[in-house]
């Protein structure tokens, strides 16, 4: 009987632990659910700009309601840094003016049909003439230069058209309109060379205004002429003195603008 009387209390203390415990387990439980009710309410509010706001609920799961916030911080820095980065890229892709057309002959060939006898770019196919014909007009004249790239643009490289050193008496040589006499030393050399092949022309209506300026010297014994193609640095503007003075060559490198298409190029200590 005292041992059944020892166990009775035992049993009653048991019982009132277990009742304890099972009381502060639903506290617990409780509090997990009170915890996980406002973080998920917290992160709807901190996410109701992003759907990353949205992601963050999980995480923010018995943690601060800060844990939504910092996710909507984050979305806000990720959408700073975005824009931040089209910056220099719009910037880089911006125009940057003009460049040359070529960086070496390679870069350059012979365009030639009915009308024409010109160099051109490698990677352009100008449109033929309408004319019709039996051969190009670079074969017309006996042409047989190369293109060459000076300067940044296509062109036939310069030869001698300037009769004022011709000192024979052979008569000038007839040439087409789109052509002039060569000049070899002090004669002709009885061929004829492209326009756009010489250094010196009679007057500046030789030059084609779309793609040549008329470099004028001023020398003692008159103007000079010659039909220079507008530098690229130009662009599509007209050819100044600022982008074209280069073409006014010592000595006469001092630079003017004359007439439209024009440029004056003077010397200044000849006398």
């Amino acid at each position: 009987m005292r041992y059944l009387l020892h166990m009775v209390p035992l049993r009653r203390c048991a019982l009132a632990c277990a009742v304890a415990i099972s009381a502060c387990g639903g506290d617990d439980g409780a509090s997990s659910g009170t915890g996980t009710s406002s973080a998920t309410a917290s992160g709807s509010a901190g996410s109701s700009g992003t759907s990353r706001g949205t992601g963050s609920q999980t995480a923010g799961t018995g943690t601060a309601s800060g844990t939504s916030t910092t996710a909507g911080t984050s979305t806000t820095t990720t959408s700073s840094d975005t824009g931040t980065g089209t910056g220099p890229g719009t910037s880089g892709t911006t125009g940057g003016g003009a460049s040359p057309e070529c960086m070496g002959n390679q870069d350059c060939k012979i365009h030639e049909d009915c009308c024409t006898c010109e160099v051109v770019p490698a990677d352009e196919t100008p449109a033929d003439c309408e004319s019709e014909c039996t051969q190009t007009a670079c074969a017309a004249i006996d042409y047989k230069g190369e293109a060459a790239c000076i300067d940044g643009i296509c062109r036939f490289p310069e030869t001698t058209c300037d009769p004022s050193g011709v000192v024979c008496g052979a008569p000038t040589p007839s040439c087409p309109s789109d052509a002039l006499p060569e000049v070899q030393g002090q004669c002709w050399s009885f061929k004829c060379v492209p326009i756009s092949a010489c250094d010196w022309v009679p007057d500046c209506s030789y030059c084609n205004p779309a793609s040549e300026v008329c470099v004028i010297e001023q020398t003692e014994f008159g103007p000079r002429h010659d039909c220079e193609p507008i530098p690229w640095e130009c662009g599509d503007g007209p050819a100044d003195c600022a982008c074209a003075g280069k073409l006014c060559e010592a000595p006469f490198d001092t630079c003017s603008e004359g007439q439209p298409g024009t440029l004056q190029c003077d010397c200044p200590n000849c006398g």
